[in-house]
C-alpha cells in the first residue's frame, strides 16, 4: 500500500503578487504561529484579506504542497491552541506563570523544529475574544464556541525553506474590481455576524456557570492540559 500522503491544495493571497522565490522568513514575527509563509484551506479567507488593498492587482494563488517527509504539527481547537496563538502574538506573557513553564518549552520546540504547522485561523475578532478569555471576562467554552463560529478554515504555515521549496503553483488569478468589491462586502458582513455572535457568547458566559475562567485553569493546571 502506498503510504505517501497526497499533496495539500491550498491558497495564498498576495497584495503585490509573489516576486522571486517563496521564502519562509519574509513575514512578520507577530502572527498566529510565528514567522512563516502562510497558506489557507479556504480561498475566501485570503481573498477577504487582499480584496480591500489599494493595490491595483492583488493576486490569489492556488498551490499544491507536498508534505511527505516534512515534520508537520497539527494543532487541535483547544486551550493549547489558544495559548499558542497568544504566545506568538505576544498578547500574554506566559513565562510569568510557573505552571506553564513546560508548555512554553513545548511551544518553542514546535516553532523551531517544525517544517509545517497546521491549525485554525484566528482573525482580529478572534484575537479580541482571546484577550477577553485571558483577562477573565470569557470562559474557555465561550472562547472555543467563537472560534468554531468564525470558521475561516485552517492555516498552513511553512516554517522552513525546505517546506517552501515543496510548493507548486497551480494557478494565479488577479482579482478584478468586481471580485474585490464582492469579496469586501462578504467579508464585512461576515465580520458583523461574528461580532454579534461574540457579544452574545460573552453574555451567556457572564449569565451562566458554564466553562472555566483562565484563573481557574491555571489553578487546576496539570498533566492533562499538556498531553
Amino acid at each position: 500500500m502506498d503510504s505517501n500522503k497526497k499533496p495539500l491544495i491550498l491558497y495564498h493571497g498576495s497584495k503585490n503578487g509573489i516576486i522571486g522565490k517563496i521564502r519562509y522568513d519574509k513575514g512578520r514575527d507577530v502572527c498566529d504561529f510565528g514567522k512563516g509563509f502562510y497558506l489557507g484551506t479556504h480561498k475566501e479567507q485570503p481573498i477577504g484579506l487582499i480584496a480591500p488593498s489599494r493595490n491595483k492587482t492583488p493576486v490569489l494563488y492556488k498551490v499544491e504542497l507536498d508534505i511527505n517527509g516534512l515534520k508537520v504539527v497539527n494543532l487541535k481547537d483547544d486551550l493549547i491552541w489558544a495559548l499558542f496563538v497568544c504566545y506568538n502574538r505576544k498578547r500574554v506573557d506566559l513565562s510569568k506563570y510557573p505552571q506553564l513553564k513546560n508548555l512554553v518549552v513545548k511551544f518553542e520546540t514546535i516553532l523551531n523544529k517544525s517544517d509545517v504547522i497546521i491549525g485554525t485561523i484566528a482573525d482580529d475578532q478572534m484575537s479580541m475574544v482571546l484577550e477577553d478569555f485571558f483577562n477573565g471576562s470569557r470562559t474557555d467554552i465561550g472562547m472555543l464556541e467563537c472560534l468554531k463560529y468564525v470558521n475561516l478554515g485552517k492555516q498552513v504555515v511553512l516554517k522552513t525553506q525546505r517546506a517552501c521549496d515543496r510548493i507548486k503553483v497551480i494557478s494565479e488569478q488577479k482579482l478584478t474590481i468586481e471580485m474585490r468589491r464582492k469579496a469586501t462586502m462578504q467579508h464585512t458582513q461576515h465580520m458583523l455576524n461574528v461580532k454579534d455572535f461574540v457579544e452574545q457568547s460573552q453574555y451567556k458566559d457572564n449569565a451562566t456557570m458554564r466553562g472555566h475562567r483562565f484563573v481557574w485553569l491555571l489553578e487546576n493546571w496539570g498533566e492533562n492540559y499538556e498531553k
